[in-house]
């Protein structure tokens, strides 16, 4: 119940996300201010906008987890800058967390990601973590990535939308390409229109003159 609950309030964003993942991306915008350049991406998981709707919409689902109550939302919280209000948050059937939900607004240029895992050097490796990791559990899925694959394939939206985010991998649902799009998506949570932001490209009605006396 808690499961079509969840893919009830998806249904706005999903159908939309459906309908048009057949179409072929002719590219992708990262909609940048000028003079900021767009954030590294491995050559193996190149950015396309049929990538990152299929991982928006793996991002907020919970399916990912062992008892369906856990997504990557759950933790990483749009409202607050996709991190949350507490010193830790904890896993599925309530696993004691032992870690602080980092923010995830421009992590695509973070080098190293993480204090706790400083070896983790990709956003695909990273999504691994909360996915599969038993200390301390988050999301349960450690030796049932293919229960993830079963979820998702059952769905006919996910079938189409893997299928155009990765047509030379035919459309495969496996935790990789599950990690590859959820990263691609990830890599598009930029924040480059802050008052401040503005006010260093020129504007410098965007901010108070208090402000101003403050950066000085």
């Amino acid at each position: 119940m808690k499961r079509a609950m969840r893919r009830v309030a998806l249904v706005a964003v999903v159908c939309v996300a459906c309908l048009g993942a057949s179409k072929p991306p002719a590219g992708f915008d990262w909609h940048l201010p000028s003079g900021v350049r767009p954030p590294p991406v491995p050559a193996d998981n190149p950015m396309s906008a049929a990538k990152v709707a299929l991982g928006r919409r793996l991002f907020y689902d919970a399916d990912l987890s062992i008892d369906g109550t856990v997504a990557c939302a759950t933790c990483h919280e749009q409202h607050r800058a996709f991190t949350e209000g507490n010193a830790t948050h904890p896993g599925v059937r309530d696993a004691r967390g032992r870690r602080n939900v980092m923010a995830l607004a421009n992590v695509a240029y973070f080098a190293p990601l993480t204090w706790a895992m400083p070896s983790l050097t990709t956003l695909e490796e990273q999504v691994r973590v909360p996915v599969l990791s038993e200390h301390p559990v988050e999301m349960g899925m450690a030796g049932r990535e293919q229960a993830i694959a079963d979820r998702l394939g059952a769905d006919s939206c996910y079938r189409r939308m893997f299928i155009a985010a990765f047509p030379k991998e035919h459309g495969a649902i496996t935790l990789t390409t599950v990690a590859k799009a959820i990263a691609a998506f990830e890599r598009t949570l930029l924040s480059f229109d802050s008052p401040y932001d503005r006010y260093k490209r020129g504007e410098r009605s965007a901010i108070s003159d208090d402000a101003k006396r403050g950066e000085a």
